[in-house]
Formats: structure tokens, C-alpha cells, sequence
């Protein structure tokens, strides 16, 4: 039966590449297949192909088969949780955007060191990832997705990206410093929700092009001394700070449309928001 599944979906496979090839099309999707191998047919693509979903093709093993589609811009491989060897992108190197989110079991992520064209990153979930060196010299990056990367404890390959102007964090838990962005003055938004280790917001200072910024669940943070320069502000989430006790910083930042105070459990009064006249969603409760 599971021979018979894998033949059928092999001959939908096949069945899209015909009419891609037939139709000249410049994109392809197999989202959702589950095949264990690559049609190799694929091949017959390379001079064409440049935007290829294989999101979620939880079967999937491994990549070889990729290794001459060297015209992709966009790959996506969301959800593909059994591949553990990227070598077949490092050839890539047109690819502007690449989605590996929901990999937990990669570790190692070499192979897209040369992959300079990228504009945009995701390696959500990558839990098992501990160093990001492979990024360094990525400085086309725009947008970068490093949610859920629980066993990373530095971000120190991101110092030169200075392009970046997303950039989302969410549950590094063991991350203790973000020394790393202070030169990221690009940055418009910056998710750092759940980072629990975090005590102080330094690095952030000089980052004044800054328009959300989502400090939720930031626990051990005591202050928000570093925000006061970021006037561009018009969102700010510090809701679960348990450890905040006054928001004096926030005193200037008269550009805020959005701001959430739930359950920040030590904050006694809120004197300090009396001249943000822009305010127009307002979130408080313990």
C-alpha cells in the first residue's frame, strides 16, 4: 500500500514537471507530496525554474536532485523535517529568498555561507542549530526569521548584516546579550518575545528607525532606559515583564499608536504615559 501511495504521488510529480516544462512556467509546486526522493526528471527544469515549493513534503530524505536547478531565487522547504544535509543548495547561489523552517533536527548550516544573493531568511524552529557563522556574510539579508532557535546562545554572526530591516527572535531562551545589533540601524521591526534570560536593552539604543518592537515575555528585564531615543515607534508589546517596575522611558516616545503592559505584574502606576497623545490601543491588566 505505502508503494502503491509513493508510485501515485511520483506520477503527480512527474504530471506537474510535464506541464511546467510544456508551459515554459518559471515556477513549480509539490507542496504537500510525499515522496521520499526527488523526481529526477526535475532536470529537465534547469534552465528555467527559478521558484520551487517542496514545503511540507514530510517524507522527503535528502536533496541531491536540486544540485542543477542552479537559476532558483525562491526555495521554500518548510516542514521538510527529515532532511539533515543542505550541500545541494550551496550551489544555489541566485537564491534571494529560503524558507528552512520547522527542521529541528538540523544542526548545521554551512552550506548556505555562499548564498550572497539572499534577501530573505527562515530557519524557524531550528532548535537544534547553535551557531549562525554561516550568516556573516550575508549582507543582502532584509527579512530574518530565527523564532523558536532555542539552543542559540549568541548572535554574533548578525554584526555586519547591516541591511536587515525584520528581524524576529522569539524564545531564544539562553540568549543573554544582543551586542550583536547594535549596528543594525536598518531594523524597522524586531520580535524578541520569550527572550527570558535578557536583563537589559542597550544594544538597541542606537537602532532609531525602529517601528515595532515586541519585547514580550521578556522577563528579567528592569528597565527600558535604551528605548528612550527610539521616537519612531508606533508599536511596543511589553507584555509578561514581570520585572519592570516604571515605564519613565517611554515618556517621549510620542509616536506610539500600540502599546501592551499585560501582566507586567511590578508596574504600579502609569504617570509616564500621560503626554502619548497617539495612543489608540491600550493594554493593561496583571
Amino acid at each position: 500500500m505505502e508503494n502503491e501511495q509513493q508510485n501515485d504521488t511520483l506520477e503527480l510529480a512527474y504530471a506537474r514537471i510535464q506541464t511546467a516544462l510544456d508551459t515554459g512556467a518559471t515556477s513549480l509546486s509539490l507542496s504537500g507530496l510525499h515522496f521520499t526522493y526527488l523526481p529526477t526528471t526535475l532536470s529537465v527544469l534547469a534552465d528555467t525554474l527559478t521558484e520551487l515549493d517542496l514545503s511540507f513534503c514530510r517524507s522527503l530524505t535528502n536533496l541531491d536532485d536540486l544540485a542543477g536547478l542552479t537559476q532558483l531565487t525562491q526555495l521554500d522547504l518548510r516542514g521538510c523535517r527529515l532532511i539533515d544535509n543542505l550541500d545541494a543548495i550551496g550551489e544555489m547561489t541566485q537564491l534571494t529568498q529560503l524558507s528552512l523552517s520547522g527542521r529541528g533536527s538540523l544542526t548545521n548550516i554551512d552550506a548556505l555561507a555562499g548564498l550572497t544573493q539572499l534577501t530573505r531568511l527562515d530557519l524557524r524552529g531550528l532548535s537544534s542549530l547553535t551557531n549562525l557563522d554561516a550568516l556573516a556574510g550575508l549582507t543582502q539579508l532584509t527579512r530574518l526569521d530565527l523564532r523558536d532557535l532555542s539552543s542559540l546562545t549568541n548572535l554574533d554572526a548578525l554584526a555586519g548584516l547591516t541591511q536587515l530591516t525584520r528581524l524576529y527572535l522569539r524564545n531564544l531562551s539562553s540568549l543573554t546579550s544582543l551586542g550583536a545589533l547594535a549596528g543594525l540601524t536598518e531594523l524597522t521591526q524586531l520580535r524578541l518575545y520569550g527572550c527570558l534570560s535578557l536583563t537589559k536593552l542597550d544594544a538597541l539604543a542606537g537602532l532609531t528607525q525602529l517601528a515595532h518592537l515586541d519585547l514580550r515575555g521578556c522577563r528579567s528585564l528592569t528597565n527600558l532606559d535604551a528605548l528612550a531615543g527610539l521616537t519612531q515607534l508606533t508599536q511596543l508589546n511589553l507584555s509578561d515583564c514581570q520585572s519592570l517596575t516604571n515605564l519613565d522611558a517611554l515618556a517621549g516616545l510620542t509616536e506610539l499608536t500600540r502599546l501592551v503592559l499585560s501582566d507586567c505584574q511590578s508596574l504600579t502606576n502609569l504617570d509616564a504615559l500621560a503626554g502619548l497623545t497617539q495612543l489608540t490601543q491600550l493594554y493593561f491588566s496583571n
